[in-house]
Formats: structure tokens, C-alpha cells, sequence
């Protein structure tokens, strides 16, 4: 089994990108409020399915101060 057919990939794909959001509310004793996160999945595959590079970012946004929170990690494999 390749990297390729473990992330539910048939055929010849090169590369892939998954996007997500989703959102939680949170009540206080005044108010409530809906925070907003999200998160992007990218993969790159080489021509035998092994797994070249993968990038995940994830994004949160803070309602009150409006702020936005993004981690990213990347990981390559020669």
C-alpha cells in the first residue's frame, strides 16, 4: 500500500488540498459568541505514490479582540 492509497487516493493524483471549517459556540454570562477555526490539509505525492511533502495549517479566529491564530508545519521526505 503507497502513501497515495492510504490518504484515500486512486490513479495517478500528484497532489492534493483539503479544506475544513468549523465553528464552536461559547456562552459567557453576558453573551455568547461563535469562534471560527479552520484548517488546510496539503499533500504531494511522487510518481510511485510515496509521499513527498505534506503541509498542515490551522486558523482560529478570536470574535472578541479579532484576532487570528495560524500554525503551520510542513514536512518533507527525500
Amino acid at each position: 500500500m503507497t502513501d497515495r492509497d492510504r490518504f484515500g487516493l486512486r490513479g495517478s493524483v500528484k497532489s492534493s488540498e483539503m479544506h475544513r471549517t468549523w465553528y464552536s459556540r461559547e456562552c459567557g454570562p453576558a453573551a455568547c459568541e461563535t469562534e471560527e477555526r479552520s484548517d488546510v490539509t496539503t499533500v504531494e505525492f511522487r510518481p510511485d505514490g510515496s509521499l513527498q511533502r505534506h503541509w498542515y495549517k490551522t486558523q482560529r479566529l478570536y470574535p472578541r479582540s479579532g484576532q487570528i491564530s495560524t500554525n503551520t508545519a510542513m514536512t518533507i521526505d527525500w
